[in-house]
């Protein structure tokens, strides 16, 4: 389970962050302050503050410890889960960029819940 389907702040940042890495992909910069600014420059996001932690920060933001998190406290339930069709290669980028995505989503919001799309060879 995905942290982004257990809570909307996460579910809100995986969103941002998949389209700042994005942008800065097809304009071919660096994940860094620069590079940032520059993306959302043109949003007038004038209050947004970026905290660039360096490379060398890495190993202090990765657990401590070696311990599982119970997933049943933060789950969304009921869980609605999707089966690839396995029909089309990258079915599951075609899938998130879809309508139907929008749709599944919104089902699951309604509902209470969060959902999941399984993944496995056909």
């Amino acid at each position: 389970m995905k942290g982004d389907q257990c809570n909307p702040l996460l579910a809100s940042a995986d969103i941002v962050t998949r389209f700042i890495d994005e942008s800065l992909a097809s304009k071919k910069l660096h994940l860094v302050d620069v590079g940032i600014k520059d993306v959302i420059r043109k949003y007038e996001m004038d209050k947004v503050k970026i905290y660039y932690i360096g490379h060398s920060d890495v190993a202090n933001i990765v657990p401590t410890e070696d311990r599982a998190i119970p997933l049943h406290k933060y789950s969304k339930c009921p869980s609605v889960f999707l089966l690839p069709e396995g029909k089309m290669e990258d079915e599951g980028k075609w899938f998130e960029n879809s309508e139907v995505y929008d749709r599944v989503l919104n089902f699951a919001s309604k509902i209470g819940g969060g959902f999941k799309r399984l993944d496995y060879e056909l």
